[in-house]
This record gives C-alpha cells, sequence and structure tokens, in this order.
C-alpha cells in the first residue's frame, strides 16, 4: 500500500514551516476568499491548509458554526485532502454522488454538497492545502470557473512564499541585528577592560555591561581560590531587594560540578537556567524564589583553557536560552581573563579574533575580503554557499573572475584600482546594489557594503554581500500587489480620496466622475470645502479636525457635496489621518453617495410626523397585545396619553361584550393575515363606547417574520348613527317601492285582464263569420285592436321598467339556439310586415354554437328592437343578423334598418326613459320610448352592452355586444362567406286545424277569459269545458280526463302555481299536457316546471293554435301494443318506453280487450286481422270507452286490408 502523500514528513515539515498554522486571520488571505466566494458565486469559500489530523482555515468566508468558530475541521470532513493528495484542481458538482466523499460528514453535517478547490504549493513544491469554493446546492463547474480558482490559488501560493521568505529575511536580519548587539556589547565589555586599571574595576564594568544589555537586575562575580574552589568576589551589580540572595551566596563556597557555577566550573562551558527557584540542583533555589528571581546563566573566566572565574546574571523571569547570548558571554569571560593576566592579552586577542571569525562563519551574508592586487584572502563558508566556489578554491584568485559577470569586469577593476591606491570610491562603505554571478555562471542581484582597511602600509578591501533575488522578487509581488490594489480601487463605486492638511486634494478615485462628474484634473489642487454645502462646512471641519488630531485618528461625517452639474449630492465620508505614513502622506477619505438613503431617512421622518399628526389612532403592538407605541390621534380618540397605555394590554380599549375580538385580531395576526376595515366597538378612559374601523397590518423583520402589528383605527360612531339613519331610510324607501310595486302588481291585472278581453272579443269580432259587418265597423274594430296592443304594450313597458328600477328583474340562464329564436321573432313579426314595402329578413351563420343566457330576456330585446326598426322603417328592410366567431361562438347581434335614422346629438338621449329621437316621433310614430331603456337594462342585467350607429335619413344599426372581446360595431365587417344567405319571411302560419273532437278544460276565473279561450279551442276542432278556480279545474280532470288543460296562473283561492303542482302529483293526471295562458307565463317560466306550453295574454289565436299543436303532440303516455310477433311487439314496446310511455303488450285481441278493464291507452299500436276472434270486439271497445267517458279516442294504427279499415272505422 502507497504511502498517504496528505502525511508525507516533507510536506507537513514544509506546511509548519510556514508559521501559518494557528496563526490569526490575515486580511491578504481574506481579500482572496471574498474575492472567490464572488467571483464563483459560492457562499463559502475557504483558504484550507491540511494537517496531519486536521484542516486549518486560515481564511474563511460563509462559514457557520464549529468551524468558523475554531476554523478547523477534523480530516476525516476534509474534501481538501483529496486534492493535496492529487496535487490537482478537483471539482465535485454532486458530493452525495462522488466516490471520494459521497460518504464524508461534512456532507450531512454542513451541507457540502458542490465543491471546487485549488492546490497551494510551497516554493519546494509541496502541496500546503487548497483554495476553494463550497455551495449547498450541486453545480456544474466550467472550464473558466476552474481557471478562476487556480489563478485565484496561484496568487495565495505566492502570497504563503512571500511571507516564509519575508519571515526568514526578518528572522536572518534579527540574528544579524542580535548579532551586532552582542559584537557591540563585546567590544564595549573589551573597551571597558582594557581601560579599567584593576581587574574589580573591568569586572564591576562587566556586570554593569551586561546587566544594561539583558536588562536582568542582579550580575555577579566568582573567584577560584587556591584549592580551585569557587567564592564570591564580593563584587555584585544588584540593588537592596536582592540583599537576601546576596548573603546566600556570599556565604557559600563552590566546588567543580556544584550548583550553577560549579557545574561552569567544571564543564569550562556557558551554562542557562530557565528557572533557579524551580531547579531541585540549585542550592539557592528558596533564596531565590523569595527575591523572585528565575532565569539565569553563568560563563567562566577563563585564561590559557583554565577557568579562573565565573560570571553569573540573573532575571526575575523565566527566560528561555539564547546560544548567542551565552556564546557571546565566553567572549566577555575572556576579556575578564585578559585583564587577569596582562601577560596573556595577546592570547585574548587572538581568541577575540576567532570568536570574531567565527561570528563571521555563522553570518547569513557571504564574507571576501581581497589584497591590493585583487586576490581573495578571506572566504567564508556563506560566500562558498551564495557563490558555490570552495574557499580553497577561491584563495589566489581573482575575485573579478570568481563573482563579476562579465560585461562588468573592466568596471570593476577600475574601480578597485581606483580604492586600493587612493583609499577611496563612490560604493565604500554604503550598501550598494548590483549584479554578481555563481560558478554556474547565472546572473543575480547582490547588495554588498565595502570597506577598505590599511594594513601594513597597503590596504584589504572587505565587502559583506548578500543575495537579494528573493527580496527582488517580493519587491516585484508588492507592486504587482501595489497595482492589483491600485487597480481594485479605480474600479471601486466608492470614491476615494486624499487631502492634504489644508483639504486640497492629493488624490482621487475615477468614481469621482461616476458620482459627481468631474474629472481628475479638475479636482486636483483644488480645496474640497469649496464643494461642501454652506450649511454643512462647519460640521465637516470639526470633523477633519478631530482627525487631524492624532496619527491613525478615524471619524465620519454626512454632508452635501456640489455635483459638476450645479446639483447637491449627500456624501456619507470617513477619513483617517495617515499624514504620517510614508506611502500615504494625507487623510485618506472614503465617500459613498447616500443621496438615496438620507431620502428614505427623510420620508421615514415624514411618514413619523404623519404618523404623529394623523387623527387616526396608529397604534403598535406586538403579538400578545401588549401597546408598543401610540400616537396623538390615538390619545384624541381614546383619552389615554402614550404614557398611560405604553406596555400595557390593548384589552383595556376592549369592552366586555367585544372581549373576543383582539383574541380574534391576535391570532389572525399570528397566521400572517391582514386586517382590512374590521369594524367594532372600543372603550374610551371616560367609560364611553365608540365604533371605530380598524386595519390591521403586519410588521416583519428582515427574514420576513412576523414579529408585531400595526393598526390604524378611525372614530366611526357618527358614520355608523349616518348609516343607521340611512338603513331607516332605505327600509321606508323599500317599504314604498313594495307598495308601488304591489300597487303596479294590482293595477296590470286590473288594467290587463279587461283589456285582454277587449282585445280578443274585438279579434274575434273581426273575423266577421257571419258576414253582418260592413267595411266601416271592420275598420272600427281594427282601430280597437290596434290601440287595445298599444294601451297593453305601454302598460307592460311600464311594468318592465319599474321591475328592472326596482332590481327584481333575475335572470334563468339556459341553453339558448339563436338561429330558432331568430326565425321565431320573425314568425311573431310577420304581420308588421304584411302589405308594406318592408322585408323582414335574417343573417345567421351555417356553424352557430349555443349561447349560454337568459332566453326570455334576450328575446324581449330583440323584438324590442326588431319591432322599433319595423315602425321607423317605411320601406327597404329590417334585418336581424347573428356575428360569430371562427369557433362559432355568437359575439354580436344587429338589428339594422333603413328607416329614418337617429340624429347625431340624439344618440345618447334615446336610451333615457320617455325619450325619443325627437319631440314628434311620438305623434308621428307613436310609442312612449322606453322599450331602448328597458332593453339597456336587461342587456346590461344579462352582461351584455346595447349600441347604436346610425345616420339620420340613411337609416339605423342596433347592436348587442354579446362577448368582451367582440368586434365592435363600428368595425363590423361585411357579412362572411360561411353566412348564410338573407333568409326571407317565414311563411304564414297555416292556423286550418281540426283536433278531431280533442277535449280540452279550460281553468280561468275571468269569464271573458274562458269564454275567449273556448272560442279559439272549438274553431280547432276541439271540444271544450270550463271550470272557473283551480279546485273546480282539479275535480274536473279526475272526473273527464281531458286531452288537454289550459291553465291562468292569477286566480283566487288555490292560484294557477298551486293547481299545476296538484295536477303533477296526481298519477292519474301527470300525463295530461297543460298549457298555462297567463299574463304571468313567461316571467314565470322558472316556478312553472311541468307546464307544457307557455302563452300570454292576450292570446293571439296562431299562438294559441301552435302552442296547442306542440303540447298534443307531446300527449302519448300510455300505449298499447297487440302483436302476434313477440319480437316485433318487444321492440315496438322498448322504443315507446325510451321516450317516457307506459306501456302495455298483448299477443291477440282477447289479451288486449282483458286489459282495458284497467288501463286507458292514448295510442293503440294493432298488427292483427281484425276478422280473428275478438278483434271486432277489440275496435268496439275501444269507442264504446271513448263515448262513455267523453274523451277523444286514442290513435288506432294498424295494418289492415280495406275490409279491415272500414270494420275499424
Amino acid at each position: 500500500m502507497s504511502p498517504d502523500p496528505v502525511l508525507a514528513p516533507a510536506r507537513l515539515a514544509e506546511l509548519r514551516a510556514t508559521g501559518l498554522l494557528d496563526s490569526p486571520a490575515d486580511e491578504a488571505f481574506d481579500r482572496f476568499t471574498r474575492l472567490a466566494a464572488r467571483l464563483l458565486n459560492a457562499p463559502i469559500a475557504l483558504v484550507s491548509l491540511v494537517d496531519a489530523d486536521r484542516q486549518f482555515f486560515k481564511s474563511h468566508v460563509g462559514l457557520s458554526g464549529a468551524a468558523a468558530d475554531t476554523r478547523q475541521t477534523p480530516l476525516s470532513h476534509s474534501y481538501c485532502r483529496h486534492t493535496v493528495a492529487t496535487g490537482n484542481t478537483l471539482a465535485i458538482p454532486d458530493a452525495r454522488l462522488h466516490p471520494l466523499v459521497h460518504d464524508n460528514p461534512a456532507v450531512a453535517e454542513c451541507g457540502a454538497i458542490a465543491y471546487l478547490g485549488a492546490p497551494l504549493h510551497s516554493a519546494d513544491g509541496h502541496v500546503l492545502g487548497t483554495l476553494c469554493v463550497v455551495d449547498h446546492r450541486p453545480r456544474s463547474w466550467s472550464a473558466e470557473q476552474t481557471e478562476t480558482i487556480e489563478a485565484l490559488a496561484a496568487s495565495v501560493s505566492t502570497e504563503i512564499r512571500l511571507l516564509r521568505d519575508l519571515a526568514e529575511r526578518r528572522a536572518a536580519e534579527r540574528a544579524l541585528s542580535r548579532q551586532n548587539e552582542l559584537l557591540a556589547l563585546l567590544h564595549a565589555v573589551a573597551a571597558d577592560a582594557n581601560q579599567a586599571a584593576t581587574l574589580e574595576g573591568a569586572v564591576t564594568a562587566c556586570l554593569r555591561r551586561v546587566c544594561e544589555f539583558t536588562g536582568w537586575p542582579v550580575g555577579h562575580a566568582y573567584f577560584a581560590d587556591a584549592d580551585g574552589a569557587l567564592v564570591s568576589s564580593r563584587i555584585w551589580h544588584a540593588d537592596g531587594r536582592f540583599d537576601g540572595f546576596r548573603a546566600a551566596t556570599g556565604a557559600r563556597r563552590f566546588a567543580a560540578g556544584e550548583g550553577l557555577p560549579g557545574h561552569v566550573l567544571a564543564t569550562g562551558e556557558p551554562v542557562w537556567r530557565e528557572d533557579v527557584a524551580a531547579d531541585p540542583g540549585f542550592p539557592r533555589a528558596r533564596a531565590a524564589a523569595e527575591c523572585g528571581l528565575h532565569g539565569a546563566f553563568a560563563f567562566p573566566v577563563e585564561v590559557r583553557g583554565r577557568v579562573m572565574g565565573v560570571l553569573e546574571f540573573f532575571s526575575e523571569a523565566a527566560a528561555e536560552p539564547e546560544a548567542a547570548v551565552l556564546d557571546v558571554m565566553r567572549h566577555v569571560g575572556t576579556q575578564m581573563g585578559r585583564v587577569a593576566e596582562r601577560e596573556e592579552a595577546q592570547e585574548g586577542l587572538r581568541q577575540n579574533e576567532e570568536r570574531t571569525r567565527r561570528i563571521v562563519e555563522s553570518a547569513h551574508d557571504a564574507f571576501v575580503a581581497i589584497d591590493a592586487s585583487g586576490v581573495v584572502v578571506d572566504w567564508n563558508a556563506q560566500a562558498e554557499r551564495t557563490f558555490g566556489w570552495r574557499r580553497e578554491e577561491a584563495y589566489e584568485s581573482r575575485l573579478a573572475d570568481l563573482i563579476i559577470p562579465p560585461a562588468r569586469r573592466e568596471e570593476h577593476l577600475r574601480g578597485m584600482e581606483e580604492l586600493l591606491s587612493t583609499g577611496e570610491g563612490s560604493f565604500l562603505n554604503r550598501r550598494v546594489e548590483l549584479e554578481a554571478m555563481h560558478r554556474d555562471g547565472t546572473v543575480f542581484p547582490v547588495e554588498m557594503t565595502v570597506a577598505a582597511v590599511p594594513v601594513a602600509g597597503s590596504r584589504i578591501v572587505t565587502a559583506f554581500i548578500h543575495d537579494i533575488s528573493e527580496r527582488r522578487h517580493a519587491q516585484q509581488e508588492v507592486r504587482r500587489k501595489e497595482e492589483y490594489f491600485r487597480a481594485l480601487i479605480e474600479k471601486a463605486s466608492d470614491l476615494i480620496t486624499i487631502l492634504d492638511l489644508e483639504g486640497m486634494f492629493i488624490y482621487e478615485s475615477p468614481a469621482v466622475y461616476q458620482l459627481f462628474g468631474y474629472q481628475g484634473e479638475e479636482l486636483r489642487g483644488r480645496n474640497a470645502f469649496e464643494l461642501i454645502h454652506p450649511e454643512d462646512v462647519g460640521a465637516v471641519l470639526a470633523t477633519f479636525g478631530e482627525i487631524l488630531s492624532a496619527p491613525g485618528t478615524t471619524a465620519g461625517v454626512d454632508f452635501r457635496f456640489r455635483h459638476s452639474d450645479g446639483s447637491w449630492r449627500w456624501l456619507g465620508a470617513r477619513g483617517t489621518n495617515l499624514l504620517g505614513h510614508p506611502a500615504v502622506g494625507g487623510v485618506v477619505v472614503n465617500s459613498r453617495d447616500i443621496t438615496a438613503s438620507r431620502a428614505a431617512d427623510e420620508a421615514l421622518r415624514r411618514l413619523a410626523s404623519i404618523v404623529e399628526s394623523s387623527d387616526d389612532a396608529i397604534i403598535s403592538k406586538t403579538l400578545d397585545g401588549t401597546i408598543l407605541s401610540w400616537n396623538t390621534g390615538a390619545e384624541r380618540i381614546y383619552g389615554y396619553t402614550a404614557e398611560e397605555v405604553v406596555g400595557r394590554s390593548m384589552d383595556l380599549l376592549v369592552p366586555p361584550e367585544a372581549a373576543g375580538d383582539e383574541a380574534r385580531i391576535v391570532e389572525l395576526i399570528r397566521r400572517g393575515e391582514r386586517i382590512r376595515h374590521y369594524e367594532t366597538v372600543r372603550l374610551r378612559r371616560d367609560g364611553r363606547r365608540i365604533d371605530v374601523s380598524m386595519t390591521v397590518s403586519l410588521i416583519r423583520d428582515a427574514q420576513g417574520n412576523v414579529t408585531s402589528a400595526s393598526s390604524i383605527s378611525r372614530n366611526i360612531t357618527e358614520r355608523k348613527r349616518a348609516e343607521a339613519e340611512l338603513v331607516r331610510a332605505k327600509e321606508n324607501a323599500e317599504a314604498a317601492s313594495l307598495a308601488k310595486s304591489e300597487f303596479l302588481s294590482r293595477m296590470s291585472h286590473e288594467l290587463r285582464t279587461p283589456l285582454n278581453s277587449v282585445i280578443g272579443f274585438t279579434n274575434v269580432l273581426r273575423k266577421n263569420k257571419r258576414g253582418t259587418l260592413g267595411d266601416q265597423e271592420l275598420g272600427f274594430l281594427d282601430r280597437i285592436a290596434s290601440n287595445g296592443v298599444h294601451l297593453l304594450g305601454l302598460i307592460n313597458d311600464i311594468l318592465d321598467l319599474a321591475k328592472v328600477e326596482a332590481g327584481k328583474a333575475e335572470l334563468e340562464l339556459g341553453t339558448v339556439a339563436l338561429d330558432d329564436t331568430v326565425m321565431s321573432i320573425l314568425t311573431e313579426l310577420q304581420g308588421a310586415v304584411r302589405d308594406r314595402p318592408v322585408e323582414l329578413r335574417s343573417i345567421v351563420p351555417s356553424v352557430l354554437a349555443p349561447l349560454e343566457t337568459d332566453a326570455v330576456k334576450l328575446k324581449q330585446v330583440l323584438i324590442n328592437l326588431v319591432g322599433n326598426a319595423l315602425k321607423f322603417t317605411e320601406r327597404g328592410s329590417v334585418t336581424l343578423a347573428v356575428t360569430a366567431d371562427a369557433a362559432g361562438r355568437p359575439v354580436r347581434i344587429d338589428v339594422a334598418d333603413t328607416g329614418v335614422g337617429i340624429p347625431r346629438d340624439r344618440l345618447s338621449a334615446i336610451f333615457l326613459p320617455f325619450e325619443q329621437a325627437e319631440l314628434g316621433t311620438t305623434r308621428r310614430y307613436g310609442g312612449t320610448g322606453l322599450g331602448l331603456a328597458i332593453s339597456t337594462s336587461l342587456c346590461d342585467l344579462m352582461g351584455y352592452r346595447l349600441q347604436v350607429r346610425s345616420e339620420e335619413g340613411e337609416g339605423s344599426v342596433f347592436s348587442i355586444i354579446l362577448a368582451p372581446n367582440a368586434i365592435p360595431a363600428e368595425e363590423a365587417p361585411a357579412p362572411r362567406a360561411a353566412l348564410a344567405a338573407p333568409s326571407p319571411l317565414p311563411a304564414r302560419v297555416d292556423e286550418g286545424a281540426d283536433f278531431g273532437g280533442r277535449l280540452v278544460l279550460v281553468i280561468d276565473d275571468e269569464a271573458d277569459s274562458r269564454i275567449l279561450l273556448t272560442h279559439h279551442a272549438e274553431e280547432f276542432g276541439c271540444r271544450t269545458v270550463t271550470a272557473a278556480s283551480g279546485e273546480e279545474g282539479l275535480r274536473m280532470a279526475r272526473e273527464l280526463r281531458p286531452d288537454l288543460i289550459t291553465l291562468d296562473l292569477l286566480m283566487p283561492g288555490m292560484n294557477g302555481w298551486n293547481t299545476l303542482r296538484e295536477l303533477r302529483a296526481d298519477a292519474e293526471l301527470r300525463h295530461i299536457p297543460v298549457v298555462v295562458v297567463s299574463m304571468l307565463a313567461e316571467e314565470s317560466r322558472r316556478d312553472l316546471e311541468g307546464a307544457d306550453e307557455l302563452v300570454d295574454k292576450p292570446v293571439g289565436r296562431s299562438t294559441f293554435l301552435s302552442a296547442l299543436r306542440r303540447a298534443l303532440a307531446r300527449a302519448v303516455s300510455r300505449a298499447l301494443v297487440v302483436d302476434a310477433d313477440e319480437a316485433l311487439r318487444n321492440a315496438a314496446a322498448e322504443l315507446l318506453r325510451e321516450d317516457g310511455v307506459e306501456v302495455m303488450t298483448a299477443a291477440h285481441a282477447t289479451e288486449a280487450l282483458a286489459l282495458l278493464d284497467g288501463f286507458s291507452p292514448d295510442l293503440v299500436l294493432l298488427d292483427i286481422p281484425i276478422s280473428l276472434p275478438g278483434g271486432r270486439e277489440l275496435i268496439r271497445a275501444l269507442h264504446d270507452r271513448t263515448r262513455r267517458a267523453g274523451v277523444a279516442p286514442p290513435v288506432v294504427v294498424a295494418a289492415l286490408d280495406r275490409h279491415e279499415a272500414q270494420l275499424a272505422a
């Protein structure tokens, strides 16, 4: 099994060397995660460093929960480990389906569904972690998105390498600085030692120098006695705080290996102890702890390799060992040895030089020295690493040949010659940057410090050389980032400016043009305060002064700034004092256009003012009804001040009888519903009850949750009082209207009843059957009939108008075949064009769908319109046309005439009651002016529109618009080819009829009506009997079993409606057809279920004839089928039963005779020879039964020969 790349030691070592694990958040990395989240439209972006057992988030955007708090998750939750393992970008569209991570706990616990991560590489090529984005929904990552994450990851990798390089550089610089400080200490101690006259003076100075350098408060010196043990020299650097420790030290003698000084004596090496107070091997631990001493180090004072003394130092805090200090302290001890043994001064000098050499050797810079001829005389280990030449190779070689690029050697040699000959040079004793060459020929940048040292009449040139390749790269990276961030600033929507101490513009970002219309050069050098609104300058100056008060101070202010067009815009600005920053040198101001938000704030203030000044009570409350706010309108309406009610329950306003109101309101609010114009009763502070109209609106938080509610209440007590008065007035008006309606109903009956008789008897006389009336008398009768019809129409119109105005007209919807309706209307009105030069015709599409409407009211409107057209057309034509859409649905009905037309200025007036086109119209043509008013009201009731277009003298077109998207009448096209050609006037109805003695029972309380109906029925060959009441009619129906009944509705006692119900409830009578003949026949259609035909009074002869024919045609309710063939007999019986006929069957005449005892058929189907036994008896029995009952004989359908036909007759 191959090792896991994630756990590779080299990778983990490189990761930990970066110092990024567990480091604080860094804006440099946060910028990359924010940019990644925005560019890739992902909720989560991470810089994830994958450790051995976890992944650490150096930066995160959108992370929540424990992972966000700890900035890490276990390695088991990591998708990034797979990117680290492969070193390649990993794209996961849906983690639930991906083989690598489908069982990863992060799928369920964190909702990490989609993932895109690119590796972060170290300088050595190790994958340290990833830059990744995560989404909570599946994503298909595009190639462009993959390139984006990889580009960003490369930038993050560069940032990591740069941070490590800079850290190493700083560490090296700190080490070098520390070395220089230690070297300075060493030099100072040496100087003190050289100047000191005695050993005590040198040691005292040394103790002071070391304590000052380290900051440690106690220093002490031991010297060896004759036995080689160490005793206190009584030389201290310590104040009185440490007298106890001094006493414990002075009383002791330390042999080799005993205590801290004895250990130095035994080893001859410096020793460091982090905390002597806690060290069981430190004999003075208790005394040290009592004085607060902890850290300690000691070093030997040596002469010719023999330890002749020890210097020890103590700190008040535990301290970790510092090798460089100990190393230098060794040198300090040597200096002390020189003072002790002046004869050993030269040896001490040699040791010091050796120590210096070691310092040079351990330096991170290359050290090189050349003699007067340019030949290398010194070459340290770092020089070997920097240039690739070993020390032995460099010695005796010319420096120019080793490290100077060929192109620069001549210049270098000239400079060295000048320096060596004169001791002067342009680059002497200062740092210069130039190019150097490695052994392999690579040219790279270095920083070099050169010094000329005179030696024995000649000069040696020394140089410290530092490879600055990484620094150059870092500088380039910094410049790149500066350019990047400058680009970000220049693309930012906010305005970024830099001002000097006087407020003059030093820099302004390009947003200054987008926000204020200024080009950059227009503001450069101008004072910002010149462009600030005069009313705001004071506040801005005060804020600017606050910012200038101290470096780094930040403050903000809102003010108005003048746009280039002269208008003022509100700015929200925040400035920071960076005058002392070398790269800025000014006050940085970040500004944002807040004009819109200021306007919104102003609107809120205005709204608050409106709320406070409103006469309505505006109250906000919690969901449990606790009052939160209370405006002055609420104070006026309820009598409480805000201080009295805020924090209290709304229940204090609710009277006992409305106790449940507030609970219902709160429940509706909790369900998120809004309450509009809710009327209820509330209680004022003074105890009075008032009526209020309340609207309650929901208040939601940023997440859309309902948190509270706002109610607006208006005192409607006066309005309710006025409404009550209005209701009383309305009730009075309705009572008056009811009285009027009852009066009109009574009058209609009282007027129309005698008028029906006048018209009916006049029509009877006009027939002049006896021939006794002359032309003049017939003319008079024509005039009577005409005026009677006119008067009846006027009465009907007045009643219809009253009914519509009272709102009592109701729709009775049904399916209407318009083609049948058109033919019916033309049939009824054909008499109006008889003997006149006027053609009555229709245009109906060949395919026409049924219309769902009120058939009676639509027919009434059409009869009104066609009647009007006929009245005002003296010659030409009147056309009733139906227009349909492409699907055959009726959309418009037109009634067009070639009559007198209507003046334009009267087109709107003709639809008003009692209005006609001209004042003389009534006198010339007659009429009341009610027809169009009634028609308009009925069209409105049915949902239609009635329109007219007309030209005076050319005719008119009245249009009923049936559908909302119908073709307007003024844009109506000519009839399409799909329409039928104009239909001619229907043929006149044949009034000749003979119903063969059928018995008709006439039930009517009016004698005149009974006489007229009897007269008409007998003219058509019927026999008649009459009844003056419903009760009498029922009795006669049961006795006589008539073939047809005519029934009036408006009768005293049992009216027509009840009589009809009784007839239909009687099993013996329900089959008898009933024709309702009444003034209320058509308008009562909905309440007359069971009536076969409806005929309005006054009754026309042809109308009555048609009704009789239709009713009697449907009168067969019982049938007797006599047939020897069983199959034919059963087939005939089944067909009759499908039409609702009660059927009895017999195989022969004798069986049929037996059935007649309890069965009275309306129809007999006979298919047997009469000559057979029982045949003649069956025919006679049928005739005898008819004569005894006084009813019409049944219809007999038989297959007979001529002789049998004679017998049957």
